[in-house]
């Protein structure tokens, strides 16, 4: 008897029906900014980031609301050509360039 007590329960996750929907709505909105990330995104990114001198290769959209942009040209810091890969956070028109990239020579 005293080893019945003792076997570990399974752990059951408790939450309420609020929680439940929330997380749902949430999830659905997320999804939901696909359409108009295609759709507005690239373009907003490609207003933001007019730079002389720069080949803008390729927008696209990665996920919900990110963007990314592939480009050829220098920077101060390497003035040769060089193939760049940037992302940008989009909502709506707002558009914030995000601490990830990679550079090829």
């Amino acid at each position: 008897m005293n080893s019945e007590h003792n076997k570990a329960k399974p752990r059951r996750f408790r939450f309420s029906i609020r929680t439940l929907v929330i997380t749902v709505t949430l999830a659905c909105c997320y999804a939901a900014c696909w359409g108009p990330t295609k759709e507005h995104g690239p373009n907003d990114v490609i207003a933001r980031e007019t730079r002389s001198g720069t080949i803008i290769h390729n927008t696209s959209p990665v996920m919900p609301l990110v963007v990314s942009m592939h480009w050829e040209g220098g920077t101060p810091s390497r003035p040769k050509w060089v193939e760049h890969w940037e992302y940008y956070f989009w909502f709506f028109g707002y558009t914030a360039k995000l601490p990830y990239g990679r550079e090829l020579p």
